[in-house]
């Protein structure tokens, strides 16, 4: 999953896609057969690894928080690439804490 194809992001999905991975972007206008951001919670159980590119906005402050890492499969990686401030580190140290 592949959250925000700006420019950055779009360079990401390219790169990943030349090793052969599947790349499921967000767009807010799920254009090119991206997923919405009302669609991608309901979906992060199904994903290996969860990219975040997306600009610090007040829509993203936090956007991945305790129930969104709770959603995630147990392996999976998260990788943030954005702001500090999109991730809820607070939620953050206590899922890794409870693994």
């Amino acid at each position: 999953l592949l959250l925000g194809l700006g420019a950055i992001g779009a360079l990401v999905k390219t790169r990943l896609e030349a090793f052969g991975m599947e790349v499921v972007p967000v767009r807010r206008s799920g254009a090119e057969g991206a997923l919405t951001p009302g669609q991608w919670r309901g979906q992060l159980g199904t994903f290996d690894w969860v990219v975040l590119a997306v600009p610090s906005t007040p829509d993203t402050h936090h956007m991945i928080g305790a129930a969104e890492l709770a959603a995630m499969k147990p392996s999976a990686v998260l990788v943030n690439i954005a702001r500090g401030e999109v991730v809820d580190q607070d939620a953050l140290i206590a899922a890794l804490s409870e693994k």
